[in-house]
C-alpha cells in the first residue's frame, strides 16, 4: 500500500510568495487587491498557479477586498 500525504497543508503545491499571501490572510482574515498585485509582480506565477491561489485563499476564508472596503 503507497502511503499518501495529507491534503490539510494550505501551501501544499503553492509557490513561496503564494504562502507569504496565505499567511497574511490568514492573520487579518482578508488581502487587498493591492497586497497581492505587490507580491505577485514580484513572482513570476503560471496561470494555474494563480488559479491554485485563489481557490487556496476561498477554502481558507480569506477574502479579497478592495482598499475602500478596509478602512472602515
Amino acid at each position: 500500500m503507497i502511503a499518501t500525504e495529507s491534503t490539510d497543508d494550505p501551501f501544499e503545491g503553492l509557490p513561496i510568495v503564494a504562502r507569504t499571501l496565505i499567511e497574511k490572510g490568514r492573520q487579518k482574515g482578508f488581502l487587498t487587491f493591492a497586497e497581492m498585485q505587490l507580491d505577485l509582480e514580484k513572482a513570476l506565477l503560471s496561470p494555474e498557479q494563480i488559479d491554485q491561489l485563489l481557490m487556496r485563499l476561498e477554502e481558507l476564508g480569506i477574502e479579497l477586498l478592495d482598499e475602500s472596503e478596509t478602512e472602515e
